[in-house]
């Protein structure tokens, strides 16, 4: 059995009342590596690929899927 955290980074969705306005988008997506905001899609396919056998040995893992914010 493995026990493993996925910790979403800046995701645009709803959450929180709303998407927010766009200035704070660009923002933000100035702030990440990729120079974007996350999609759902993109914590969605990080976990159905955690979930695939080829991830059997990854095990008591935080990992931030966020585009690498802040670096």
């Amino acid at each position: 059995m493995r026990f493993n955290v996925v910790a979403p980074g800046a995701i645009d969705t709803e959450f929180g009342g709303g998407k927010g306005d766009d200035a704070h988008k660009q923002q933000i997506a100035a702030a990440t590596a990729l120079g974007r905001l996350g999609e759902a899609e993109d914590v969605g396919l990080f976990v159905a690929a955690m979930l695939s056998n080829d991830s059997r040995f990854v095990n008591a893992q935080r990992i931030e899927v966020g585009g690498g914010i802040g670096l």
